[in-house]
Order: structure tokens, then sequence, then C-alpha cells
């Protein structure tokens, strides 16, 4: 019999770093594998999701697994508050909405870092995990809605240039808000990745700030240190929870 063991090591976005040892100690069926999907340390901030398959052999069925079938250990301390959800439940569907900075305040190198996040980000979601992608200068557009494979995600992504003269940031994520508040219920999330600035949105900072909190939606920045307008993004951060 085989006792699976799995370790995973990740980083968050705002440079948080969990050290994460899932382990199984009830024996699995001879021939039974398991393996980690995913880990999702952004959308539920501070809980994280691990997506973890469970292949049986051919001809039979999966064993039963419950909470008390998994062990979550954080830096060697049992960790509280685990909770079993089948990748079935609607509710437990992940949505995020990428909103790319593609104006041409964001330097080359700038823009080359940020499209390694986001392919990080993407690579760490399972295959029902839900990711629609907007990109906004002087307007804002929806390159991959949810329904869009994988492979065509990261085709549009990499496509993004820079242009235009304006940043439409807050009506980026005002629609990013939008987009998400016609899904059904699931954990959702906006990730934006921009230098902060904002020239000639409709919105300001206070309105979206708003309209995530009314919408339960919490807003993400990906902004390079050294350039990056802190203050009004971490208002909208702050208040959108």
């Amino acid at each position: 019999m085989i006792k699976p063991h799995f370790t995973a090591r990740f980083q968050a976005f705002l440079a948080l770093v969990f050290g994460l040892i899932c382990a199984l100690p009830a024996e699995l069926p001879a021939g039974q594998q398991m393996s980690i999907q995913g880990i999702d340390a952004v959308s539920a901030r501070p809980a994280v999701k691990v997506s973890i398959a469970v292949k049986p052999p051919r001809g039979e069925g999966t064993a039963s697994l419950t909470e008390e079938s998994f062990q979550v250990l954080e830096d060697g301390i049992a960790a509280s508050g685990l909770k079993l959800l089948r990748a079935t439940d609607a509710k437990d569907t992940l949505y995020m909405v990428f909103s790319f900075d593609s104006s041409r305040s964001i330097g080359r190198e700038t823009m080359s870092r940020m499209k390694k996040t986001a392919r990080e980000v993407i690579s760490a979601t399972t295959p029902g995990d839900k990711i629609a992608l907007y990109r906004f200068n002087d307007s804002v557009i929806l390159l991959s809605d949810f329904t869009s494979p994988r492979g065509e995600l990261l085709k549009n992504l990499e496509s993004i240039q820079r242009h235009g003269n304006r940043t439409l940031l807050y009506n980026a994520i005002y629609d990013s808000l939008e987009r998400l508040k016609k899904e059904p219920a699931g954990r959702k999330a906006v990730i934006v990745f921009t230098d902060g600035k904002d020239e000639g949105s409709g919105f300001t900072a206070g309105d979206v700030a708003r309209a995530a909190r009314e919408a339960e939606i919490p807003v993400h920045f990906v902004c390079p240190a050294r350039i990056c307008a802190a203050k009004s993004l971490e208002r909208i951060a702050r208040l959108s929870g």
C-alpha cells in the first residue's frame, strides 16, 4: 500500500510565500494515484485552495475521501479549517479576470515581466477554473472570455503590445467587475497588471472600489514597485477585500 505525500512551494502575488505540505495518512487501494493539479492563494486569501486529482485503476471507482482523510501542515504545524470540495461543486469554480495594461507608460521589460507572472498564474490554475482577459489603453478590449481554451488565452496574452496615448485603468477594472457579476455563484477575482496610472477614465478609484465592495469581488494588482501608484491601488485592494 502507498501513503501519498506531496510538497508544494509557491509565491502569491503580494510577495507572500507559503510552505504547504499535503499528506494522506489513510492508505489507498493498490493502483490508485493522486496528484496536485494546482494551488490558488489569490482568490480567497488568506485561505489557500489545493486542487487534487484522484485516478483510480481502470474499471474501479475512487476511494471515499473526507476531511479526515487529509492532514495539512504549514511550516510543520497542523492547519485548521480544512474543507473538502468536489470539483463538480459549482460554488467552488474560480472565475478570474486578467486586466492587462498595454499603454506606452509600461516599459518593454516591465511588460515582459508582467506577462511572465500572468503565465505562472495560469499554469497554477486547474482545468475547471475560468479565466477572461482584457487589455486596456485608449480603450478596453476583451481578448478572451471565460469560454476560451487555454491555448487561445495564452496566445492572446502574448499578442498584447504597447500602444495608445491614454490609460483607461479604472474603466478596465469596472468592466472586469461587470463581466464577473454575470457569472453564477463561485469564487471570483480581478487581477490587474499595471503601473497604476489612469488617464481619461470615466470612473474614479472610489467608483471602482465601491463597485468591487458591493459585488464582493476582490481586486488584486501586479505592479512594478519602482513605478507603482501605490496609494490609489492600495485603497481599491483594501476596500474590495
